[in-house]
């Protein structure tokens, strides 16, 4: 299970913006919101 930094669930509230930004492209919104917050990024599949 991918761990995520306590930060991401404190701050990570649901914008317009993001919204739009996840119904264009998931894999940008994974690269600027899911990917900074990762503890151990490794390899994910984001497709």
């Amino acid at each position: 299970m991918t761990q995520l930094q306590d930060w991401f669930y404190r701050y990570n509230g649901w914008s317009f913006a993001k919204h739009e930004l996840w119904a264009r492209c998931k894999k940008k919104y994974w690269y600027q919101y899911i990917g900074p917050a990762l503890f151990d990024p490794g390899e994910h599949d984001v497709d």
